[in-house]
């Protein structure tokens, strides 16, 4: 208890006797929302078109359990941070300070002589101050065969967990069409035209774990970064060989522990699809070690379905059992005789 949580510089068990719960790290941890993006949704085509020229992080709230001895003790903590609007809360137990200001007050009980309550405030600078980006750095985990950006999520230590693919693969909702409806009627009259879908929101689930604090903040922070940059993300999928456009959103926090210096960080990651279609897929040229040949101005892959759909069994192999390819990264088919 004593040690693990500093306010303005005064250990808040010493000297207000107040300590964090069990499990109240776990909202300071969340990784904060994005602010609103601008964006035009045309009928004729799927998804929409966002302005992520710039984007931004927005203010972030915080809800930590607290535990005090006795409902006056809980009053006296308040009392304190009632004085000026920020305070400083160096998390020690965590290895990070955050810049909180109080806004409301949640539940209160009173349990065992201890008064039980939840604060909630606002973290209106959720980047850390003249951060400079570093590259992830782990060892933990092995390849994911999901990337963001070409960047697999085994570098930040992210294990991507099961329910995430059946989330990216679900249909968008479909933009309505031109719909009349009577009182005087039965039924309705629906334009019967081409059908276009909207954006999607999809969560991943995702556990993130280091070998220790130092190690965990540096992915943490590289990830945010690398999430919240200028544009459209690239969400590589290997188990439906696709590539996603899409943008952060917002983080939920199912599970934060540290022990034995290891870090768990269990969350929920929700991203935009700006244009999602269930399509029959795409083929994709690959070198040997998986990364997607691209033009020489790197915009474009090069697409391999229309060879495979049309004669899959009857490509020309080597003998060692592959299939080959041409010098412009075709693969050559053969044609049968039939008598």
């Amino acid at each position: 208890m004593e040690g693990a949580l500093y306010i303005d510089g005064r250990d808040a068990y010493r000297y207000y006797g107040v300590f964090i719960t069990d499990g109240g790290y776990k909202n300071i941890v969340r990784l904060p929302p994005l602010k609103k993006v601008d964006a035009n949704r045309w009928q004729e085509y799927d998804g929409e078109d966002a302005d992520l020229t710039a984007v931004f992080l927005d203010t972030q709230e915080v809800t930590i359990p607290f535990a005090a001895q006795g409902k006056a003790g809980a009053d006296v903590f308040i009392n304190v941070l009632s004085q000026t609007a920020y305070h400083w809360f160096d998390f020690r137990g965590i290895g990070r300070g955050f810049k909180l200001r109080m806004t409301s007050q949640g539940n209160i009980r009173m349990e065992r002589g201890l008064c039980l309550f939840d604060l909630t405030f606002a973290n209106d600078a959720p980047l850390p101050k003249g951060y400079e980006y570093q590259e992830p750095q782990s060892a933990l985990l092995p390849v994911q065969g999901y990337e963001l950006d070409e960047v697999d999520f085994g570098r930040y230590g992210i294990a991507v967990l099961q329910g995430t693919l059946a989330e990216i693969c679900k249909m968008p909702q479909v933009k309505p069409n031109l719909l009349y409806s009577s009182e005087a009627a039965d039924g309705a009259e629906y334009h019967n035209g081409y059908v276009t879908f909207a954006p999607k929101e999809a969560s991943l689930r995702l556990l993130m774990i280091a070998g220790g604090l130092g190690e965990f903040w540096r992915n943490y922070d590289a990830f945010l970064y690398n999430l919240t940059r200028s544009g459209l993300r690239e969400l590589s999928v290997y188990a439906v060989y696709d590539v996603f456009e899409c943008y952060y959103k917002s983080c939920s926090v199912k599970d934060f522990a540290v022990q034995g210096g290891a870090v768990w960080f269990e969350f929920d990651l929700t991203l935009t699809f700006t244009a999602f279609r269930v399509t029959d897929g795409d083929i994709l040229l690959a070198a040997e070690d998986g990364a997607r040949v691209r033009s020489q101005d790197g915009r474009f892959c090069f697409d391999m379905k229309s060879d495979w759909e049309r004669m899959y069994e009857d490509l020309l192999f080597s003998e060692d059992g592959r299939a080959v390819v041409t010098e412009d990264g075709r693969v050559i088919t053969m044609t049968k005789e039939f008598v």
